[in-house]
C-alpha cells in the first residue's frame, strides 16, 4: 500500500506541469515596456501582447483607436500595431494563428481597429485580423470590434478550425467585411457588415469538415451580396437589406436557411445553386427575384433540389420565384406566400393576379411542386401568377389564406 502510494505521488511530481492561461491588457494609455500586460500595467498595442500570449491566454483590449490610427500609409508610430505583417506573411495587422481569445471590454462601437487604407504597396490593403489556427475566439456579444479600412474585415485561412467570431463590425473594407476560406466548423454570431465590397463570403476548400453556423448576422448597403456560402453551412437568424448584389447567394452543397430576411436588395433575395433547405424566410421588396433558382449565366444542366417551407416572397419586382434556363430540378414549395411580385410588369397595382410570382424559364423543367400556398387571393392562382414555358407547375391544393410566418431572429446591434 505504501509503495504503490509513493509511486503514485513520484509519478504526480515528475509530471510537467500544466501551463496556467493568461489574461493580457491592452489600452490606448499602456506602454509596450517589459512587464507589461497587467490591468494596472497595461501594454499599447495588441500585436505586441500577441508576441507573448500562448495558447488559451485571453487578452482584453480597452476603448480606442488601434491599427494605423494616423492613416499614413504603414504602421511605423510607436503606438501603432507595428507588428502588422505588410506585404508579406498573411498580409494583415493582427495574425491569430493559435488558441487565444481576442475580446474588448466596452464593444465594438467604442473599440476600433484601423488598417488605415492603401497601406501594402505591392498587394494593396492589410486585411485587419486573420486567423490562421485552431480554438481562435475574436469579439464575443458586446465584447467585439469594429474593423475597417482593410482588404478583408476578418479573414479565416483553410488552417482555422472552429473559430467563433462574435459581435463585431466590418465597415468599408474593400473585400468582404468576413470571409472564411474553407467550411471547418467556425460560427459567426451577432456580427454587422456595412459597406464593404461584400458582408459575408466563404469559398471551397479541400479538406471540408463542414458544419459553420452562422447566426444573427446583418449585411447591410454592401456593394456585393450579403452573404455568399460554399458547403454545409446553416444560416438562421441572418438579415440581408440594401446590398448591391443578391441578399443572399447560396452556391454550396447541403446549405440549411431558417429565420432569414433578405429585403431591398438590388438583386435577387436569395439566389440557390445548389441543394438547400429552407424555413420562416422571408424576401420582400427586392430589385431581382425573391428566390432565383440556378446559376446566372451558366452553361450546364443543374439541379437545385430540396424543400422550401414558410417562406413569404412579396412585392419583388421580379417574380417571386425565377427559375433559370438549364435548371433541370428545383425545390419543393410549401406553406408559403407569394404574391405581388412582378412589379416591373406595366399592369394596375391592384391587379395582383396579373403580375408573375412564379416564373419558369428553365426549358428542361418538366414538374414543380408548388402545392399547399397561399397567392394573395382565396381560389389560388390566377390566370397571370404562373409564367411557364412548356409546363405547368403544381398549384393544388392551394391554401385559402396566408400562412403564419415567424422570424425568430437577435439583433447584433
Amino acid at each position: 500500500m505504501r509503495l504503490a502510494f509513493a509511486i503514485a505521488l513520484a509519478a504526480v511530481l515528475a509530471a510537467p506541469a500544466t501551463a496556467v492561461a493568461a489574461t493580457w491588457s491592452v489600452e490606448m494609455w499602456g506602454r509596450d515596456v517589459a512587464g507589461c500586460g497587467k490591468k494596472k500595467a497595461p501594454c499599447r498595442t495588441i500585436s505586441h501582447v500577441l508576441s507573448l500570449a500562448g495558447p488559451g491566454d485571453t487578452i482584453l483590449v480597452g476603448p480606442g483607436h488601434y491599427g494605423n490610427t494616423n492613416r499614413d500609409n504603414g504602421f511605423v508610430e510607436p503606438a501603432e500595431e507595428t507588428g502588422a505583417q505588410v506585404d508579406t506573411g498573411c498580409n494583415c495587422m493582427l495574425p491569430l494563428d493559435q488558441p487565444v481569445r481576442l475580446l474588448s471590454t466596452h464593444g465594438a462601437a467604442m473599440t476600433v481597429l484601423d488598417a488605415g487604407g492603401d497601406t501594402g504597396p505591392s498587394v494593396g490593403p492589410t486585411s485587419l485580423v486573420t486567423i490562421a489556427g485552431p480554438g481562435v475566439r475574436l469579439g464575443a456579444r458586446g465584447r467585439g470590434f469594429t474593423l475597417t479600412n482593410g482588404f478583408w474585415g476578418v479573414e479565416l485561412t483553410p488552417a482555422a478550425r472552429g473559430a467563433v467570431v462574435e459581435g463585431n463590425i466590418a465597415l468599408r473594407n474593400e473585400a468582404s467585411g468576413f470571409f472564411a476560406n474553407g467550411d471547418f466548423g467556425h460560427r459567426f454570431t451577432l456580427n454587422t457588415a456595412i459597406d464593404n465590397s461584400a458582408g459575408f463570403g466563404q469559398q471551397f476548400s479541400t479538406g471540408e469538415t463542414g458544419g459553420s453556423l452562422w447566426e444573427d448576422n446583418v449585411a447591410v448597403m454592401n456593394r456585393g451580396s450579403g452573404f455568399s456560402s460554399g458547403s454545409s453551412v446553416t444560416f438562421d437568424g441572418n438579415l440581408a437589406s440594401s446590398n448591391g448584389g443578391h441578399g443572399f447567394r447560396l452556391i454550396g452543397t447541403g446549405t440549411t436557411a431558417r429565420n432569414c430576411v433578405a429585403n431591398a436588395n438590388e438583386r435577387s433575395g436569395f439566389n440557390l445553386q445548389r441543394d438547400v433547405v429552407m424555413e420562416n424566410i422571408r424576401s420582400i421588396g427586392n430589385e431581382g427575384p425573391g428566390i432565383l433558382i440556378g446559376q446566372p449565366q451558366q452553361l450546364a444542366f443543374r439541379r437545385v433540389e430540396g424543400t422550401i417551407t414558410r417562406a413569404e416572397l412579396l412585392g419583388n419586382q421580379e417574380a417571386g420565384i425565377l427559375v433559370l434556363p438549364m435548371v433541370t430540378a428545383v425545390p419543393t414549395l410549401r406553406d408559403s406566400a407569394l404574391f405581388g411580385n412582378d412589379r416591373e410588369t406595366d399592369f394596375p397595382l391592384n391587379d395582383l393576379s396579373s403580375l408573375c410570382d412564379l416564373d419558369n424559364r428553365s426549358g428542361f423543367l418538366n414538374s414543380f411542386d408548388a402545392s399547399e400556398n397561399y397567392w394573395g387571393r382565396p381560389d389560388g392562382p390566377g390566370a397571370g401568377q404562373v409564367c411557364d414555358t412548356g409546363f405547368t407547375p403544381i398549384t393544388t391544393p392551394f391554401l385559402a389564406k396566408s400562412p403564419k410566418i415567424k422570424i425568430k431572429r437577435r439583433s447584433p446591434l
